[in-house]
This record gives C-alpha cells, sequence and structure tokens, in this order.
C-alpha cells in the first residue's frame, strides 16, 4: 500500500485516518471494493491516476464511482496525495457517513371481497387466571 505524502500525514494523522475509514467501510456495509485503472498521466514528479472502484455493498447493492487518485514522488518514493473525499468525494470537509435503517410497515392484506385479513390496527387483549377470579358466576 502507497503512503501518504509528508505533507499529507502531517495533516492527516495515520491512526485517525485509518479508524475514520474503517468507520465508513461498516457503515456502508461493504463487503468486497475492485477497482480499473482508466487512464494515467504522468510527468516527473506527479501522477494523476483515473479509476473506476465497483463497491459491493450488503445494504444498498454494488454502485461504482471514478475517482483521481493523485501521487507525487517524494524522499525516493510514489505517494498518495490523501484527502478526506479520496475514498468517497462526500466525506471532503468532516464529513460523516450516516446509514439510517428504517423497517416499512407491513401491507394491508385484503381478500377478493376487499375485507381485511391482515392490517396495522390496534389489538386489545384480555386475560384471566383461574383460581383468582372472586365472582366467578358473576
Amino acid at each position: 500500500m502507497a503512503e501518504g505524502t509528508v505533507q499529507s500525514q502531517a495533516l492527516i494523522d495515520r491512526g485517525a485516518f485509518v479508524t475514520r475509514h474503517s468507520e465508513m467501510m461498516a457503515v456502508a456495509t461493504v463487503e468486497s471494493l475492485s477497482a480499473e485503472q482508466l487512464s494515467l498521466v504522468q510527468d516527473v514528479n506527479s501522477v494523476a491516476i483515473d479509476v473506476q472502484v465497483t463497491w459491493e455493498t450488503a445494504a444498498v447493492g454494488t454502485f461504482t464511482r471514478d475517482y483521481t487518485l493523485p501521487l507525487v514522488y517524494e524522499e525516493g518514493r510514489w505517494r498518495i496525495v490523501w484527502n478526506e473525499g479520496l475514498i468517497l468525494p462526500e466525506l471532503a470537509g468532516g464529513n460523516r457517513l450516516v446509514m439510517e435503517y428504517k423497517v416499512p410497515a407491513r401491507a394491508d392484506l385484503y381478500d377478493r371481497n376487499g375485507l381485511p385479513l391482515a392490517y396495522q390496527g390496534t389489538v386489545l387483549s384480555l386475560g384471566v387466571v383461574p383460581g383468582e377470579i372472586e365472582d366467578e358466576e358473576g
């Protein structure tokens, strides 16, 4: 795995970066990621790699995103120019990923005459404990 640039590492603590993105992957229910290189533009000390990333998630299915991965050559190796939006652009600026699950209510079911078979409503329940009835005949 490529390291971030010296400047990126100074701005974004490695531990905080790893924790933030691990949490994001868990919230997004990521099962797998795959990337395909689309293009590469290089000059002497920098590279811009366009990639398409396919996300496989348990909650929202499969989706793809296109990214540009910036690298610079420093201290004898290629390093990624890290930023908060590198994994998902929406995470830039300190944004967080939140997943809210809402289970919809069950739909009402009707018979062929339009009479309800199963529906949302209020149920009242009455119980009797034998032996504690004071006036059984009443």
